[in-house]
């Protein structure tokens, strides 16, 4: 029994090494460049002391005119 406690403990331990170092870096910065990760966004200045920062992106491949067109349509579609 102290064998699997033991077991058991040690993979969380692992678990959590790596996703402290490696997938929440990642997670936190997900489609962001560095760039934009850096860049002072509005409201920043409201929480002067965050728990931590998070810039997400999402690159889109359309022109802006049917991007827009897309997104009016399905901001009138969730009022209707």
């Amino acid at each position: 029994m102290q064998l699997f406690i033991f077991t058991m403990v040690s993979i969380i331990c692992i678990l959590l090494i790596f996703y402290f170092t490696f997938l929440q870096p990642w997670q936190l910065q997900w489609g962001a460049t560095d760039d934009e990760a850096n860049h002072v966004m509005a409201g920043d200045k409201i929480v002067q002391e965050p728990h931590f920062i998070a810039t997400r992106a999402v690159s889109i491949k359309a022109p802006s005119a049917e991007f827009i067109g897309y997104v009016s349509a399905s901001i009138m579609y969730r009022f209707s």
